[in-house]
C-alpha cells in the first residue's frame, strides 16, 4: 500500500492507492478520516473505492463523528472505552437489579444470563456483538426453549444495552433493536372448581393413619392463602410477621415480583388460619426447615393434586393444576362474581391491565350490564 495521500478541499479526509487491488482499470482506493478525541487522534477506516465508498461520503462521516463528539454521542468503540457484555451485565446486575428486583428474581436473571447468554456473548465487546449474532443465537433458543423463555433470555441483552446507554456509559446502536420474537400464550387458563379447591384442602391437612402418613399443615395454610388472597408463592415465602395486622385484617405485601408494595384484606378463614400462627416481628411466617426462606412449594402440594387426579389425562403442561394456578383461581372467581379487572389487577399486584385480560371472558355479565346502564341513563336525558 502507498503513502497516505489527503483528499484536496476536504479536511480530515485521506485515502491510501493499493499497489495490487484495481477498480475500473486504475489502483483501488481505501478511504479515511481523522479527528481527535480528548487531544489525541482517531482515525477511522470507512472503506474502499470499490465497495462504493468515495471522498465525499468520507466527509459526511466525518462531520457527523464531529456532530456526535459535540454532543456526546460517539459510539463508544469509537473512544476506545468499549467494554464486554459480562462487564455490562455485573454493573446491570449490581447497580440496577438489585435496587429494584427482589432477591429471588435477581437470582433467577443471573443464572439464565450465566447459563445462556454468558457462554456466547460475555467476552465480546458491546460493540461487537452484531445483530445477525443475535438472530442466530435466537433461532438457536427457539429450538430448545418456547417463544415466552426465547423472549426473557433476549430481553437480559436488551435492557443491559439500554440501561448502558440511559446511564451515558456507553453510546451506539444495541443490536437488539430490530430482533423481533414470536409472540406465544404461555398464560395459564385453567383453574379450580370449588368442589376441587376444596377437595384439595382437604387433601392438604395433616393425617396419620397406620399404614401412611400425609398432609402438613405449612402446606395446608400456604394454599389455603394463596387461594384466598391471589398470592404469588415468592411474596407468600417472603411473608413476616410484621407484614399482617389481624386487628385491621390486613395483609401488607413488599417483596413482590414488580418490587410494589400493596395491602391485601383477609378473609374469616385466613384471619384465623394465620391467628393460629407464632407471628412475631422480624421472623417469617412460613420458614423453610433451615428456617430461611422457601424456594418452592413443598413435594406434598404436587402429591395431594396427584391423588386427587385433577391433571389426570392432562398433556398440556399450561393446564395443569400447579401453585401458581391458585393465583389463577382467586382471579377467576373474582372475575365470575363480576369484579372489575381494575380491581383484580391492583389486588394480584399487575401495573395494568394487561395481565389481567384472560379473565375477562369470565364475567360477561358485567359488559352486557354495563350497556343497559349505558341504555338506561340515555334514556332518562
Amino acid at each position: 500500500m502507498a503513502d497516505i495521500i489527503k483528499v484536496k478541499n476536504m479536511t480530515g479526509v485521506f485515502y491510501y492507492e493499493h499497489s495490487t487491488k484495481r477498480f475500473r482499470g486504475k489502483p483501488d482506493r481505501t478511504f479515511y478520516i481523522s479527528y481527535k478525541i480528548s487531544g489525541k487522534r482517531k482515525k477511522e477506516k470507512i472503506g474502499l473505492l470499490s465497495e462504493g465508498f468515495s471522498a465525499a461520503f468520507a466527509s459526511q462521516v466525518r462531520a457527523e463523528r464531529l456532530r456526535q463528539l459535540r454532543n456526546q454521542t460517539l459510539p463508544t468503540a469509537l473512544q476506545g472505552k468499549d467494554i464486554t457484555l459480562d462487564q455490562a451485565w455485573e454493573r446491570f446486575r449490581d447497580t440496577h437489579l438489585t435496587l429494584s428486583k427482589n432477591s429471588e428474581t435477581v437470582q433467577i436473571e443471573d443464572q439464565r444470563y450465566c447459563k445462556h447468554i454468558q457462554p456466547r456473548f460475555g467476552h465480546m465487546q458491546l460493540s461487537r456483538i452484531a445483530p445477525f449474532d443475535l438472530e442466530e443465537f435466537k433461532s438457536d433458543l427457539l429450538q430448545k426453549y418456547a417463544p415466552q423463555s426465547t423472549s426473557h433470555i433476549i430481553g437480559l441483552i436488551r435492557r443491559t444495552y439500554a440501561k448502558h446507554i440511559e446511564w451515558k456509559l456507553w453510546t451506539g446502536t444495541p443490536p437488539t433493536v430490530d430482533i423481533k420474537i414470536p409472540k406465544s400464550d404461555n398464560g395459564r387458563y385453567r383453574y379450580l372448581t370449588v368442589k376441587e379447591a376444596k377437595e384439595l384442602l382437604e387433601e392438604l391437612k395433616p393425617s396419620k393413619t397406620p399404614q401412611s402418613r400425609k398432609g402438613s399443615i405449612t402446606t395446608y395454610n400456604m394454599t389455603l392463602l394463596a387461594l384466598h388472597t391471589g398470592m404469588r408463592f415468592i411474596e407468600i415465602a417472603n411473608l413476616r410477621g410484621e407484614h399482617i395486622n389481624l386487628k385491621n385484617g390486613t395483609l401488607r405485601i413488599v417483596e413482590s415480583k414488580n418490587y410494589k408494595g400493596r395491602t391485601l384484606y383477609l378473609t374469616s378463614q385466613v384471619s384465623n388460619m394465620l391467628s393460629s400462627l407464632p407471628l412475631s416481628t422480624g421472623a417469617l411466617v412460613f420458614p423453610s426447615q433451615n428456617g430461611t426462606v422457601m424456594k418452592r412449594i413443598s413435594k406434598g402440594f404436587g402429591n395431594a393434586v396427584e391423588r386427587l387426579g385433577i391433571n389426570e389425562g392432562v398433556i398440556d403442561d399450561r393446564d395443569k393444576i400447579v401453585f401458581h394456578s391458585l393465583r389463577h383461581t382467586f382471579a377467576s372467581w373474582m372475575a365470575i362474581e363480576g369484579v372489575s379487572l381494575y380491581s383484580i389487577a391492583d389486588m394480584l399486584g399487575h401495573s395494568s391491565l394487561e395481565m389481567v385480560k384472560r379473565y375477562a371472558h369470565l364475567c360477561p355479565d358485567v359488559y352486557k350490564q354495563a350497556t343497559v346502564t349505558f341504555e338506561d341513563y340515555f334514556n332518562r336525558q
